[in-house]
């Protein structure tokens, strides 16, 4: 026989479970109105949290592979950090894949695998501007040899990232009708696939035509190990690899400061020059100087040989 209990309203409403004995077992249950709502949002929080990447790559310019558009909290929990120490066997490891795939560009070969292994491990001498310690690693590839470039940066991909869907291109080849938007998009669009997963391989092709407030953007996110949006937001670079590339070999004084009717943009060069703060900069007298110099700035300077004919 089945015995009754009046419940109070008021437990009804803090959810207070409800209670039956049928001989010596006892049964337990949400109300019907509150299991309904369980049902109903217990796929919520899973939802809004894979629709951030989405919407990431939605508003990008971007069009990464599919597999590169995982969601980011996955990516990171599931990420393996590889080739962060430096030793013997990871440097002829990455020598011989680099090799295998740029025979001709085999003399840089060793200066990109040191480099890479010198930044993942901690070692480079080189530090943020906050005293942190660095991981990302900042290449500048010159030269002709397009394929080469293309090819290296797929395989490191591949090595250090595990696959070449971990391979990214960034380029300002197609987006030369508005020069003044599309580098800001340039710099805004590497915060947005950083953003999402900046354990990947960041191709930046066509460095040198980019104007001179982007090209000191980047050097801040050099100095800084994060890059910004438009808007200001942050996203760590961490492990990233990034490839600038440029086809003419970059002087060293060339573009030292802006042009003449860009000069009176400088106060936009505090918000695209990352918003760093007034204070901040003039410790340490550098900010928004007239003098880029990327060559300088990178963990290396990497210059390929004439491409076969």
């Amino acid at each position: 026989m089945i015995s009754s209990k009046k419940f109070k309203a008021s437990e009804i409403e803090n959810g207070t479970i409800l209670e039956s004995k049928t001989s010596s077992k006892a049964i337990t249950a949400l109300p019907g109105w509150l299991q309904k709502y369980k049902n109903e949002n217990q796929h919520v929080g899973t939802d809004v949290d894979n629709s951030i990447c989405d919407s990431v790559y939605k508003r990008s310019s971007l069009s990464p592979s599919s597999s590169s558009n995982t969601y980011a909290h996955t990516r990171e929990m599931e990420y393996v950090s590889r080739f962060n120490e430096m030793n013997a066997e990871n440097l002829r490891t990455l020598c011989d894949a680099l090799r295998s795939k740029a025979q001709r560009q085999k003399d840089v070969i060793p200066n990109i695998a040191k480099t890479i292994l010198s930044c993942r491990s901690g070692s480079t001498p080189k530090k943020l501007r906050n005293g942190n310690r660095k991981e990302e690693t900042w290449l500048l590839f010159q030269g002709l040899d397009f394929e080469a470039k293309e090819k290296i940066g797929r395989e490191l991909a591949e090595l250090v990232f595990g696959s070449q869907n971990s391979f990214l291109s960034i380029s300002l080849r197609d987006k030369k009708r508005k020069r003044d938007e599309d580098s800001l998009s340039y710099t805004h669009r590497l915060f947005e696939a950083v953003s999402c997963d900046p354990h990947r391989v960041f191709f930046v092709e066509d460095i040198e035509e980019a104007d001179y407030y982007c090209q000191m953007g980047f050097k801040r996110a050099i100095e800084r190990g994060r890059v910004q949006s438009e808007n200001g937001e942050e996203a760590l670079l961490r492990d990233a690899i990034v490839i600038l590339c440029c086809e003419r070999v970059m002087s060293r004084s060339r573009r030292s400061s802006p042009p003449e009717d860009e000069r009176k943009m400088r106060s936009s060069c505090i918000s695209l020059d990352l918003n760093l703060s007034l204070h901040h900069d003039s410790d340490d007298g550098q900010y928004c100087s007239d003098h880029i110099d990327l060559r300088d700035a990178v963990d290396a300077d990497i210059l390929f040989s004439k491409s076969a004919t």
